[in-house]
């Protein structure tokens, strides 16, 4: 990372200067840092296993979704109504 941006010139710059080969010998080793990192590592064993069956069909992913569409719907349902109401009930005093 450069510290002062602004005090970079364009012989800094230039390719195989000093500034730029402290650069890459940083980048290497903050790649390599990166890459010893176990926390940084993919970790793909929760995924199911791929074979037949993983795909769905819409009317599979219909059925699945359902319940949750069903409660989402009500939820909304239920506050619109109860928005009309308040405002059904509003008066001026």
């Amino acid at each position: 990372m450069v510290d002062d941006p602004m005090a970079v010139t364009a012989a800094m710059l230039a390719q195989g200067s000093p500034f730029q080969r402290e650069r890459l010998t940083w980048a290497e080793a903050r790649w390599q840092q990166d890459q010893d990192d176990p926390r940084r590592q993919l970790d793909l064993t929760d995924l199911p296993d791929v074979g037949p069956g993983w795909q769905r069909t819409t009317g599979e992913s219909l059925e699945r979704m359902l319940p949750g569409l069903l409660i989402m719907i009500l939820t909304l349902g239920v506050a619109m109504l109860l928005t009309v109401r308040r405002f059904l009930t509003y008066r001026l005093s």
